[in-house]
């Protein structure tokens, strides 16, 4: 039976769901296979690119792993071209004396007859082209012409740090430590700034003719800090940004007072109390302020109004009292409705060639040092693991962006790059980067490494990337049953 009774209007809304979630599988299952096989070809590309301009010889330049599907020789028949069955990586072999007999005529081009340097050129040639690619998207990105909106504050959470800094309803961010912000980098903007210091200052204006009016100084405590980067830093900051109106529908329902009240999945929340649910951000709001009491909901169920008095705990997270009931809503997008933004709150961005390409290499910068000071206070402790993702995060995430449209698809790629090509450069033996040590190794040597120590260099690398892929699992499935 379905969870939420045996009604035949709960029966309707429960198969709606999982029909939904079909749905949502497909994205995503699409999303991460074209992002997979796209980014890896781009990182052996290079590989393969840099090395025949090198004069090594590519025996093989193959997308995927396991039984080939497809396979073609050119060039003479030198290099052989394929798509493996198992889209999760690839590689370019090239000619090595290591591996097997090899003609004479050949050596010169083997990958172990090459000077060290070129070695390692053709190695940085994967995650030098990720790089590349993430910044000509982002130039893309910013090169369309676009209307953004204004960054409006739309309600502020009692106590929250944005409280505490004086920021108000309709507020409109200006800047952030004196630099101007856009919604194209906002949050971007404001997780760089507090990964490492626990203030910074916001240039805001109240009235959209004006300039910035005042400044105010955003302050975070340090368990705040450690779960910014959970999930949407504005959460944290205790703010939303103004949003048109949205349908605001339960997606689930857990055991607790929602369950005990009898909301439902598919129930349609409009007020609570009276006010007015008029999107995801005021419902939230709506729910958090009335932690400790009994609230009456007043929700659209099959056609019909019905209101219902809910008791709302009252429960302390991040240092805040604040009101749950146990639901999350549901965020598709066909399912929210959300209504067009009004003409007063966008505004126009038209990037030329040059300053798009700028744009690019300033957001891609950014991102890369987000990403790298992410991952040391990770392994420092500072920040919560629970934000690495795995291959089922990966999915989800692309499916999610591949539908909210190309832009935000192209987003997902262009971030995607760059940690790829960071991860790549991380000194483990199985990993380019671990390649690269053990070239500079024979440089300052003279002599290559004994083949035992490559060896043990590849079991423990190995060993540690199965320990990781594992950790990320965890997180993947904990992420997927928990929330």
């Amino acid at each position: 039976g379905s969870p939420c009774g045996g009604g035949r209007a709960c029966r309707a809304l429960w198969s709606l769901r999982l029909s939904g979630l079909g749905i949502d599988i497909v994205w995503w299952v699409g999303g991460f296979l074209v992002a997979v096989g796209l980014l890896v070809a781009v990182h052996e590309f290079g590989h393969f690119w840099v090395a025949r301009r090198l004069g090594f010889k590519v025996e093989k330049f193959k997308i995927g792993f396991g039984r080939t599907l497809w396979s073609r020789r050119i060039r003479g028949g030198e290099t052989e071209f394929a798509i493996g069955a198992v889209p999760l990586g690839g590689y370019v072999k090239m000619l090595d004396e290591r591996e097997g007999p090899v003609d004479p005529a050949d050596l010169p081009r083997s990958f172990t007859r090459r000077p060290v340097w070129q070695r390692v050129l053709v190695l940085l040639a994967g995650p030098g082209f990720n790089l590349v690619f993430a910044v000509l998207v982002y130039a893309i990105i910013s090169a369309v012409p676009t209307e953004m909106r204004r960054l409006v504050v739309g309600a502020v959470d009692v106590h929250g740090p944005a409280d505490r800094a004086g920021l108000e309803a309709n507020d409109e961010l200006m800047t952030i430590d004196g630099e101007p912000v856009s919604a194209a980098d906002v949050d971007l903007e404001i997780l760089s700034h507090l990964i490492d210091a626990r203030e910074v200052k916001l240039g805001v204006r109240t009235s959209p003719a004006g300039r910035v009016e005042r400044e105010v100084t955003l302050r975070i405590t340090e368990s705040e800090q450690r779960t910014l980067t959970d999930g949407d830093p504005f959460l944290v900051l205790g703010m939303n940004l103004w949003v048109p109106g949205q349908r605001v529908v339960l997606g689930k329902v857990e055991t607790g007072a929602a369950r005990d009240a009898g909301l439902a999945v598919g129930d349609r929340l409009l007020a609570i109390d009276g006010e007015p649910a008029g999107n995801l951000d005021s419902a939230r709001s709506l729910i958090e302020r009335r932690g400790g009491r009994t609230a009456i909901f007043r929700i659209e169920r099959a056609g019909n109004e019905l209101e219902m008095p809910v008791a709302v705990r009252q429960v302390t997270e991040q240092g805040r009292v604040v009101g749950r009931i146990g639901v999350a809503f549901d965020t598709r997008p066909e399912v929210m409705q959300t209504a067009e933004f009004p003409e007063s709150m966008l505004v126009k961005r038209r990037l030329g060639p040059v300053d798009a390409l700028m744009s690019g290499v300033g957001t891609a910068a950014t991102v890369s040092g987000v990403i790298v000071r992410l991952f040391w206070k990770m392994l420092t402790g500072h920040v919560s693991p629970r934000n690495l993702g795995g291959p089922v995060a990966i999915a989800k995430a692309a499916g999610d962006s591949a539908r909210a449209g190309a832009m935000p698809f192209f987003g997902f790629l262009a971030f995607v790059s760059l940690s790829l090509a960071i991860m790549n450069l991380l000194p483990v033996a199985v990993l380019d980067g671990g390649q690269i040590v053990y070239q500079l190794a024979e440089a300052v040597r003279g002599q290559p490494l004994s083949e035992r120590a490559q060896v043990l260099g590849q079991q423990i690398g190995l060993a540690m990337i199965v320990v990781l892929l594992s950790f990320v699992l965890v997180n993947d499935f904990t992420r997927m049953f928990h929330r």
